[in-house]
């Protein structure tokens, strides 16, 4: 007969899929959606749920002839768009995770003047409209040569989602215990060398 200590390495693996499984269920129907969608991009005519007629790449034709429909002829190309999309949500996304990670450090863990008065101004920066500040942005891009630029709406984008996500990373530094980062001080890392190190892995859900 096992033994409660025997039985008990198993007993709480299942427990542990349960959050797995039940997201699993729950993007099931997103993704067949999604795969039928690009399942009947491939044929002319749908009706219902059932594509009917040949099997054809006449619908994508717009990504190496976009001349060929009517709609595109005046419109940018979309291969560029993408590319630039793709761009603006790599470059948005490791820059403010790089800076808001840095930043919730320093307000978690550092005391130095001006503390208190810079955390409430990045509260305050959150809660702003950022449509009031349209005709100042316009004035500062066109000032820099960023208007109108790639490079421009990254800076835009990058300086809005910053607020948010200092408070956000400060909130999980702040739950992670001093002592970790004692240990790792005391043993000679610097506090940069501790933040890469020591902290990031420990607040991975936040990023």
């Amino acid at each position: 007969m096992a033994t409660v200590a025997e039985r008990a390495p198993g007993s709480g693996r299942w427990p542990s899929l349960v959050p797995y499984v039940v997201l699993a269920l729950g993007t099931l129907p997103i993704a067949v959606l999604y795969a039928w969608l690009l399942y009947s991009s491939f044929f002319l005519r749908v009706e219902g749920f059932t594509p009917i007629g040949p099997f054809t790449l006449e619908n994508w034709r717009f990504l190496w002839d976009p001349l060929s429909v009517p709609e595109l002829r005046n419109r940018p190309p979309i291969i560029p768009l993408t590319i630039n999309t793709f761009i603006f949500a790599t470059v948005t996304s490791l820059v403010g995770v790089l800076i808001s990670s840095m930043a919730g450090y320093a307000f978690s863990r550092l005391r130095f003047k001006g503390r208190r008065m810079m955390l409430g101004g990045v509260l305050l920066l959150h809660s702003f409209p950022s449509v009031t500040l349209l005709i100042a942005l316009f004035v500062v891009l066109r000032t820099l040569g960023l208007y109108d630029k790639l490079a421009g709406v990254i800076l835009v984008q990058t300086a809005f989602a910053l607020p948010f996500g200092i408070w956000i990373m400060k909130g999980f530094f702040d739950n992670v215990p001093w002592d970790l980062e004692m240990s790792a001080l005391v043993d000679g890392a610097g506090r940069l060398r501790t933040w890469w190190r020591i902290m990031l892995p420990l607040v991975k859900p936040g990023l």
